[in-house]
């Protein structure tokens, strides 16, 4: 039996990190699911706690800027 890499008995989110590349389609999608269930007091999900790029000019990096989540850049 696979062991759980969380306890469910948490009053909160679990931050993760996000890595793209491109245009951050999923990326926003993983947000938008995010803030739903942020909206119907969930409180276990996984929070973005950080957004990560080999491409600084890229679409999905800049949309995190505006959402005011953390970015860093990375050599690839």
């Amino acid at each position: 039996m696979a062991e759980l890499i969380y306890d469910p008995s948490l009053s909160s989110p679990m931050d993760v990190a996000v890595f793209l590349s491109g245009s951050g389609t999923n990326f926003e999608a993983l947000y938008g699911e995010q803030k739903r269930l942020e909206e119907l007091g969930y409180t276990l999900y996984g929070r973005i706690g950080v957004v990560f790029s080999d491409k600084p000019e890229c679409p999905g990096l800049q949309l995190a800027e505006k959402l005011n989540l953390p970015t860093k850049t990375i050599d690839a």
